[in-house]
């Protein structure tokens, strides 16, 4: 059975690893055709570095380079949900871009165009 988010973050309790496990992702897209396999490298190494929203509009990119195969949905499934569990445990993290980002690989999966989020007006 799979975990829930909010499962996920009872387990892994408050300032847990900044580190995202990327074997499973790095694997499923090893025959995937040079511009997806691009796009994917350069999201591992941002990463890496913690540069989530970029990160994770690289795997966008990459998805739009054609349907993903059921091995790299997992895989990217997997991703957003190590991000998410990143981005709630540690506030630094936490930004309108990378829920933006987070947003728009999620909407290219479902194949349907992202939601926008709006800026709030200052009080």
């Amino acid at each position: 059975m799979p975990m829930s988010l909010a499962a996920a973050l009872a387990l892994a309790g408050c300032g847990g690893s900044t580190q995202v496990d990327t074997a499973k992702l790095k694997q499923s897209f090893q025959g995937a055709p040079p511009n997806a396999k691009s796009q994917v490298d350069k999201a591992i190494a941002s990463l890496g570095a913690k540069q989530f929203a970029p990160a994770l509009l690289a795997l966008r990119d990459a998805v739009r380079q054609g349907p993903p195969t059921p091995e790299q949905s997992d895989a990217l499934t997997d991703i957003i949900k190590q991000v998410q569990i990143i981005v709630a445990q540690n506030p630094k993290y936490d930004s309108p871009a990378t829920y933006q980002a987070i947003e728009e690989l999620d909407a290219a999966l479902e194949g349907r165009p992202p939601n926008v989020m709006r800026k709030q007006a200052e009080p």
